[in-house]
């Protein structure tokens, strides 16, 4: 993964275009866009485990009652998130730099907005595609993420008479170029910081939570969060930095912890002044990023005397973008 792009690396023998689906959950980019969008993410049978009959239902009470709720933090970041149009962004650099190298198509497949899988996999059939690399804009693999949007391109393809082959990538969670990106973002963040604030900086790498239970079904999460930072410790080296979970959903479940607010409030208490907040499992800027990281704990952070800075998400950096045409390169080049 990562190495340099071979020139003249041609997947297909009859000159179709290799397929990219860059698969992500997508966000609402509007207020009226806020409902809709709550809806399809709670029936999604790998959020709410439940029968159909039960899921939708109880995905409707569920999006009404945060609709309020949500609706003044989209308000807040300007009405609607960023995430769509900077996945599309990236999907044009991703299939400017692929093409260097062959013949590619990059798709957004979005999960809970359009454009979603279905009309990707249209446009992949309009344009002749027989080769799909299946590429998730989840750094760590989940079921909750990855595994659902997986799941929904299983579905087409089982309706397709002529299916393309399909490549799987389950993660990028270690991947050099990604790691050495991520790794920049939070130096830049770090350094963003008074020179005397930077001596005890505290790095709290944030992390969307999950129920305990999905951990101890086997989802490797937590996991390959781990291996992530891993990655960046080894890199930047900070002297001072947290795992912690923030953007919890809601019922009796147990869910990953210590919380993002529990260590802003653990750090104060022992007197520390500075700390960045990396959000550590999106690529794109949205409503948890925007919100949640740098709003809500903007906030509370201030309310402690701790003077906080956010770690930008990569969105379509080019060294990321490097490192995702890396992936693609590989998936596609037979193995020696």
């Amino acid at each position: 993964m990562g190495r340099p792009l071979q020139k003249g690396a041609m997947p297909s023998i009859d000159n179709s275009p290799t397929g990219v689906l860059l698969m992500t959950m997508g966000d609402a980019p509007s207020a009226s866009g806020v409902l809709p969008y709550l809806v399809r993410l709670f029936s999604d049978p790998a959020i709410i485990r439940a029968p159909a009959h039960i899921r939708y239902p109880l995905s409707v009470y569920i999006a009404l009652k945060k609709y309020g709720t949500m609706s003044a933090r989209y308000r807040a970041i300007g009405g609607g998130s960023p995430m769509n149009a900077i996945t599309m962004r990236q999907a044009e650099a991703l299939e400017r730099r692929l093409n260097e190298s062959g013949s590619f198509r990059v798709y957004v497949a979005n999960r809970y907005c359009k454009p979603n899988t279905s009309d990707a996999y249209r446009s992949m059939k309009a344009d002749g595609v027989k080769k799909l690399i299946a590429l998730p804009l989840f750094p760590q693999y989940s079921t909750a993420t990855t595994g659902s949007s997986f799941d929904e391109l299983k579905r087409l393809l089982s309706k397709d008479a002529v299916p393309p082959e399909v490549n799987w990538v389950n993660s990028f969670c270690d991947l050099p170029g990604y790691v050495s990106a991520f790794s920049k973002k939070i130096a830049e963040a770090i350094d963003s910081l008074p020179e005397d604030a930077r001596r005890d900086v505290q790095v709290l790498f944030s992390a969307h939570s999950l129920p305990h239970e999905f951990i101890k079904q086997g989802d490797r999460y937590l996991d390959e969060i781990r291996q992530t930072l891993t990655g960046v410790i080894k890199t930047l080296k900070p002297a001072f930095f947290h795992l912690c979970f923030q953007s919890k959903g809601g019922g009796k479940r147990e869910w990953l912890k210590p919380e993002t607010e529990e260590v802003l409030k653990e750090i104060a208490g022992k007197g520390r002044k500075s700390a960045v907040i990396v959000p550590v499992s999106f690529v794109a800027e949205n409503i948890e990023t925007l919100y949640d990281a740098e709003i809500l704990y903007g906030k509370m952070a201030e309310s402690l005397g701790i003077m906080l800075v956010r770690a930008k998400c990569l969105d379509d950096a080019p060294e990321f973008i490097d490192a995702l045409a890396g992936v693609v390169i590989k998936a596609v080049t037979p193995a020696a």
